[in-house]
């Protein structure tokens, strides 16, 4: 497996993957893959935008 490379994003650009994610219909292993994002952080970044939302 490839490994990702580590980048750091926003809370803004977070909303703006997240979106997409949504929008995507595709499953979150397969949009990861797309978007080179780990699972972990797409997790993480939902449960934390979903809180202060």
């Amino acid at each position: 497996m490839e490994k990702i490379k580590q980048r750091r994003y926003r809370a803004k650009t977070w909303r703006k993957i997240l979106d997409r994610f949504e929008e995507s219909g595709l499953a979150a292993r397969a949009f990861c893959a797309r978007e080179r994002i780990s699972m972990q952080s797409l997790r993480r970044w939902r449960t934390r935008l979903h809180d202060f939302a």
